[in-house]
């Protein structure tokens, strides 16, 4: 090609790309290609996107999933407008605020704080008190209304005794509800326990009514 019509007269090239080099062969020219040691689409100006949802693989947030332009190439499921990749509840529509998870309201607060208060087990031990079950029975209809719940269930006692044998009774305690909860058909991958011993405590242990407070389970729900 004569040099007054090669656009690249310096550089060996193709006469079809008016004299200039395409090394990544995806037919535009190396000049013209933002991305020219890969190859890309002609719209994207040379760049490739694995995902083929329009954003170039360097500006997409999530390369390896289809995804949106307005949210920098990556899905919604749950179409709540937060990024997928940062999105703690992708299946679940959220808060920004909460990244992404739904605001706990103020009602199933109160519910899960009553149901909490009416958990009792015999003194000194693992085993549910009777007048427990109606409470427990409240958490598993309540679970079973809303299937995309978790619930954390964390145990804790007062700093009467051991410590290490406080940690380990709260801990049973915790799994004791689990299990209850196993029984009325709470799916286990669900439901989560930890024990805390006497490390958290609520009020004062230096009087009875601080240590009833103290011993107590508390019930959490995420999602």
């Amino acid at each position: 090609m004569p040099d007054e019509k090669d656009k690249c007269p310096l550089i060996i090239g193709a006469s079809s790309l008016d004299g200039c080099p395409d090394k990544d062969g995806d037919g535009i020219p190396d000049y013209l290609d933002k991305c020219p040691e890969t190859s890309g689409a002609i719209s994207l100006k040379g760049c490739p996107d694995k995902d083929a949802d329009g954003v170039m693989d360097s500006e997409d947030y999530c390369p390896d999933l289809k995804g949106f332009t307005a949210l920098h190439g990556c899905p919604d499921v749950d179409g709540d407008g937060i990024l997928e990749n940062i999105d703690k509840c992708p299946k679940v529509a959220g808060i920004e605020s909460l990244e992404g998870c739904p605001e706990i309201k103020a009602d199933l607060k109160k519910t899960l704080q009553k149901a909490s208060l009416g958990i009792q087990f015999e003194p000194g031990k693992a085993v549910l008190q009777k007048q427990s079950l109606e409470a427990l029975n409240q958490v598993a209809t309540l679970l079973e209304l809303n299937t995309d719940y978790r619930l954390l269930i964390g145990g804790h006692t007062d700093n009467v005794g051991d410590p290490a044998t406080n940690l380990e009774l709260s801990e049973n305690r915790a799994r004791a509800v689990q299990m209850y909860l196993l029984s009325k058909g709470i799916d286990s991958a669900r439901l989560y326990f930890s024990g805390y011993g006497d490390t958290k405590p609520i009020a004062d242990n230096a009087t009875k009514e601080g240590r009833i407070k103290n011993r107590r389970i508390e019930l959490s729900i995420f999602f």
